[in-house]
């Protein structure tokens, strides 16, 4: 049987292909993404939902009724798909995402250790995709005044996520890369600065930028009301601590009972698949259960294997 880490890659592979390398067949629908689809492709399919709540939350009372009228239809868009897979956009879809566990991977397969950041911290570290979100909001909303949208200040402070998000010079570096682009497009150097800390993010923590990610902050806020869950069954659980050794997002879950579906889970399933402990952790979609922990209980994990995110 093939397994759910190998189904996820081919995910993530596919689709950082079909919707970030879009120039390989061109099929624009302008439908934003629950996930860092970059505006900033030449060629793409989609956009991205955020960069599409920036600029509405920015223009849209001064752009007409009709503009209106097509943002709250993107949002309605966004409410679906976030109701539907919620944070497994980040998990299975998300280019930045996919990069991200690229890396994690080239890492573990180096033998290089990893960074955890410390439990007693987490929780406080966790907030900061929220209270990133809110800033994108409140700047967003604040350009739309009238001393501000009229001054120098709009341009310096317009698509607040866009000058600091990651993808922006990754995708424009790789389409210079690819010759999309010519090699004298200008890249901002605030995104230059980027860069280079999201690489090394990424390899020092595993899933580093989505520590952050105001994305995930936002689809995390659906993340008891989508489709997809997961559950734990305490009475087959092995207290193993593979679970929290193998989760890439640190949401520990090892004593819950019922639904362990933490905010911060990307429903990656790796603990899933990790578990010894035969039908202790199932998934489910809409109910149908679609993924079991198949592990004979008492089956020893290597450490070595946990330990791969």
């Amino acid at each position: 049987m093939v397994k759910t880490s190998s189904l996820r890659i081919t995910s993530q592979t596919l689709s950082f292909i079909v919707i970030n390398l879009a120039f390989l067949a061109p099929l624009y629908t302008g439908i934003p993404l629950a996930i860092l689809s970059c505006n900033y492709l030449k060629i793409r399919i989609f956009d991205c939902f955020l960069y599409v709540l920036q600029e509405g939350l920015s223009t849209g009372s001064l752009a007409g009724t009709t503009y209106l009228y097509n943002f709250a239809a993107m949002v309605v868009v966004f409410v679906v798909m976030a109701l539907l897979l919620g944070t497994a956009w980040c998990g299975w879809i998300c280019p930045l995402g996919y990069v991200q566990d690229v890396l994690t991977k080239g890492r573990a397969l180096s033998g290089i250790g990893y960074y955890r950041v410390p439990a007693r911290i987490q929780r406080h570290v966790k907030l900061l995709k929220y209270v990133f979100l809110a800033a994108i909001v409140v700047i967003s909303l604040g350009i739309a005044l009238p001393n501000i949208r009229e001054s120098k200040l709009r341009n310096t402070l317009f698509l607040p996520l866009c000058q600091v998000c990651p993808a922006k010079p990754l995708f424009l570096y790789l389409q210079i890369l690819l010759g999309i682009l010519p090699p004298t497009t200008q890249v901002p150097l605030l995104s230059i600065v980027i860069l280079p800390i999201f690489l090394v993010g990424a390899i020092a923590i595993r899933r580093g930028w989505c520590i952050v990610c105001p994305n995930l902050g936002l689809l995390s806020l659906f993340h008891r009301l989508n489709a997809v869950s997961l559950f734990r069954r305490r009475e087959r659980c092995t207290k193993c601590g593979t679970c929290t050794r193998v989760c890439a997002m640190d949401a520990p879950n090892d004593g819950i009972h019922g639904d362990v579906s933490r905010p911060e889970c990307i429903r990656c399933f790796q603990c899933v698949e990790m578990c010894p402990g035969n039908a202790s952790r199932t998934s489910y979609f809409f109910q149908r259960r679609i993924l079991g922990s198949k592990f004979h209980a008492g089956r020893p994990v290597k450490k070595s294997v946990a330990d791969r995110a």
